[in-house]
C-alpha cells in the first residue's frame, strides 16, 4: 500500500539480509518511522508491546523472529527456545501459534547448518502468502459491496471496528481489502470508523490508513454506531479477527460482539473478514475456549495524543486510584455473523460452511488424502535404512524430552520399519538410549533386540494395523497434558483430539492398565479419526506420518493445554510447581498400583 506515494509492506527483510524492519505502529498516525529487528528479542519485543499487531503481522513477525534466531544459533535447543520465546509474547491470535508451528515442522527436519537460509526463505513465503490471500479476501468482498450498490443505487455505508487495514497484516488488510478493492473499482462507499477504545486503533490507525489511500471516512466514538444503525446510515459491517473457531465463532477486538448485536437487532448484515491462517480448527466454542489477552490498566485509565504545540503527551483520565480492567478482545458467537470472507470465497459461518471452503481440514478427507498420497509416492520415496530410522527415533526422543514432554524414563516413541516397527526401550531415559537400545518389533507382538521394548508396545502396534496412514507414534507423560488426565479435568476439544462428553478427559478403565490389551482398546477408540488423544493417567498419545510431524504435534498440544491450566488455574503462570507436580504423581502412582492390584 502507499504511504505518501511510496509503496510499503508492514514488515521486510534489510536489504543486507540480517535483520528485519518494520513500521513502528505505536507511533501513528502522528509520527511514520521504522524500527530495526536485529535478534529474537527485538521480534518478541515488537509484538508484546504492539509495535506489530493484528494476526496476520503477528503471525509474520514471528516467522521472522524465528529466522533471526537461526540465524544466530541453530540448534534444536535455539529453535525451542526462540518459539517458546515468541509463543509466550501474546496469547489470543491463533496466526502467531501457526506460524511458529510451520517454522519449527519445516527446521526440525533440516541439519542445523541449513536451517538459517530456510527460516529466512520461509518466513518469507508466509508474508507473500498472506499479501495473495488478503488480495483474494479483497476480491470476494468486492462482489458484496458491489451487490449492495445495486440494490441501494447509492454510496455505501460500511461501519468498521479497529484496524484490521493493511497495518494488520502484510498488506492489504482483512476487513479493509474489500473495500480497498471497491474503492479502487469506482465504488462510491463511506466508512464509519469506530475509535476502538481503549488504544483507538481505529481512530489511529484505520483512519490514517483510509486517508493515505483517499477513502472517504468519518471517525465515530464507539458507541454512536448502534445509533447510526438505527436511523439506516450503516448498510453493512465489515471486521477483522483474530481467531474464529472451526463452526464460526470470531474473536475479535473488544466491542465488536456489541456492534454484532446491534446489526443483528437493525437487520444489517455482518461480515468478518479472514485469511485461512486465522482459523482455529482445534477449537470449537470460542467463548468457553478462546483464551482473552488482559492487558496493562494503563491502557484504560490514559490515552495518548498530540497537543497544540505539537508534542506527543500520555494524559490520565479517571480518578487516581481507581481500578480500571482492560479485556483486549471479545468473542462474537456465529449465529450473529452474517458471512465469512475469506481468500477461497464468501461461506456461512458454520463448521459445514468453512469445510466447504477448506475440505483438507475434514478428518476424514485428511486420512484419505495422506493415504493416497502414501500410495502415489511410495515408489518415490528415499530408502531409509534402519540405522537411520534408529538413530532418527534416539534424536526424536531426546528433543521430546528437551521440550519437557517427559520426565525421567516414562513416555516411548516408534517408528514404521520393514514389516514391523522399532520401538524405545522399556525403563530407560532419553539420555540412556542409544540406537543398539531400540527394540523391532513385528506386528504379531515378536520382538528382537538388546533390550526389551517399551511395555506399551501393544498400542504402538494396533495404531499401525488400524491406522495405515500413520508412520510415528509418540507417548508421552507430558507435565501439562498428563496433569489435566491425571485430575480428571475437562479439556478444550482440540481438532485432533478426542473430545468425548463436551470435552471430558477419556478415563481408562481401572483394568486398563500400562501394556494391557484393554489399555490398547481405550487408546483406539480415543483416538477414533484423530491424530492425538489425552488418556487418562496415561498421558498424550500422538500419531503422525512421520517422526517431526508427530512431535510437533505433541508440542503444540502440550502447549494448548499449559494455557487450560493456566485458565484453570492449575499451577503457576509458567510450569507447575514440585508440590503441585508430586501431588499428581502420586496420584499416577496410586492409580497403577490399584490397577494393578485389581
Amino acid at each position: 500500500m502507499n504511504i505518501d506515494g511510496l509503496p510499503y509492506r508492514t514488515i521486510w527483510p534489510a536489504e543486507e539480509g540480517v535483520a528485519v524492519e518494520i513500521i513502528d505502529q505505536t507511533r501513528l498516525p502522528h509520527e511514520f518511522a521504522t524500527v530495526r529487528l536485529e535478534n529474537l528479542h527485538d521480534a518478541a519485543i515488537a509484538i508484546k508491546n504492539m509495535l506489530v499487531r493484528g494476526a496476520p503481522l503477528i503471525g509474520a513477525t514471528a516467522a521472522y523472529g524465528v529466522a533471526l534466531a537461526m540465524s544466530d544459533k541453530a540448534s534444536d535447543t535455539a529453535l525451542e527456545e526462540a518459539c517458546s520465546t515468541l509463543a509466550a509474547t501474546r496469547p489470543t491470535a491463533i496466526n502467531l501459534r501457526w506460524a511458529l508451528a510451520r517454522m519449527k515442522v519445516l527446521l526440525l527436519t533440516l541439519p542445523p547448518e541449513r536451517r538459517a537460509q530456510a527460516a529466512w526463505l520461509e518466513a518469507a513465503a508466509i508474508c507473500d502468502e498472506d499479501v495473495d490471500n488478503n488480495r483474494a479476501l479483497g476480491q470476494h468482498g468486492l462482489k458484496l459491496i458491489r451487490d449492495r450498490l445495486e440494490a441501494k443505487g447509492e454510496p455505501v455505508n460500511i461501519l468498521t471496528h479497529c484496524n484490521a487495514g493493511w497495518l494488520a497484516t502484510v498488506d492489504w488488510g482483512t476487513a479493509l481489502a474489500p473495500i480497498y478493492t471497491a474503492f479502487d473499482a469506482g465504488i462510491p462507499l463511506h466508512v464509519w470508523v469506530d475509535e476502538t477504545r481503549p488504544r483507538n486503533q481505529g481512530a489511529s490507525l484505520t483512519a490514517w490508513e483510509l486517508q493515505q489511500h483517499g477513502v472517504p471516512h468519518t471517525v465515530i466514538a464507539d458507541n454512536t454506531g448502534g445509533h447510526l444503525m438505527q436511523h439506516g446510515m450503516v448498510d453493512m459491517v465489515i471486521v477483522g479477527t483474530d481467531r474464529t473457531t472451526a463452526c464460526g465463532d470470531v474473536c475479535n477486538k473488544i466491542g465488536t460482539y456489541l456492534k454484532a448485536l446491534a446489526a443483528f437487532d437493525n437487520q444489517i448484515p455482518f461480515y468478518v473478514a479472514l485469511p485461512g491462517p486465522t482459523i482455529d480448527w482445534t477449537l470449537e466454542d470460542g467463548v468457553r475456549e478462546i483464551p482473552i489477552e488482559q492487558r496493562d490498566a494503563e491502557e484504560v485509565t490514559q490515552i495518548r495524543g498530540r497537543t497544540a504545540e505539537g508534542e506527543i503527551v500520555s494524559v490520565t483520565l479517571t480518578p487516581h486510584g481507581s481500578p480500571a480492567a482492560n479485556y483486549a478482545f471479545d468473542v462474537t458467537p456465529a449465529r450473529l455473523v452474517t458471512g465469512l470472507i475469506t481468500e477461497r470465497g464468501v461461506c456461512p459461518a458454520s463448521r459445514d460452511g468453512l469445510l466447504g471452503l477448506y475440505p483438507e481440514h475434514s478428518s476424514a478427507s485428511l486420512t484419505a488424502r495422506e493415504a493416497e498420497s502414501r500410495t502415489v509416492s511410495e515408489a518415490e520415496l528415499p530408502v531409509v535404512s534402519e540405522a537411520e530410522l534408529r538413530r532418527a527415533l534416539i534424536d526424536t526422543a531426546m528433543a521430546a524430552q528437551r521440550e519437557g514432554l517427559n520426565r525421567g524414563a516414562s513416555g516411548n516413541l516408534s517408528v514404521r520399519c520393514g514389516d514391523g516397527f522399532l520401538i524405545t526401550p522399556s525403563g530407560m531415559a532419553p539420555g540412556e538410549q542409544t540406537p543398539e537400545d531400540v527394540a523391532w518389533m513385528d506386528f504379531d507382538g515378536n520382538a528382537r533386540g538388546r533390550r526389551k521394548p517399551s511395555s506399551e508396545w501393544r498400542f504402538h502396534r494396533d495404531l499401525y494395523i488400524a491406522r495405515p496412514e500413520f508412520g510415528a507414534v509418540l507417548h508421552a507423560h507430558s507435565t501439562f497434558a498428563t496433569t489435566l488426565a491425571c485430575l480428571g479435568r475437562d479439556i478444550p476439544p482440540f481438532h485432533y483430539m478426542i473430545a468425548a462428553a463436551g470435552g471430558k478427559t477419556i478415563r481408562c478403565a481401572p483394568y486398563a492398565t500400562f501394556g494391557t490389551q484393554e489399555l490398547s482398546e481405550h487408546a483406539l477408540a480415543a483416538m477414533n479419526d484423530r491424530k492425538a488423544c489425552l488418556l487418562g493417567n496415561h498421558g498424550l498419545l500422538v500419531a503422525e506420518t512421520d517422526l517431526p510431524r508427530a512431535l510437533a504435534v505433541a508440542v503444540e498440544v502440550e502447549s494448548l493445554c499449559e494455557q487450560y491450566c493456566r485458565l484453570l488455574q492449575i499451577g503457576t503462570p509458567n510450569l507447575l510447581s514440585d508440590t503441585e507436580m508430586d501431588v499428581v504423581l502420586e496420584k499416577f502412582k496410586t492409580y497403577g498400583q490399584n490397577a494393578q492390584k485389581t
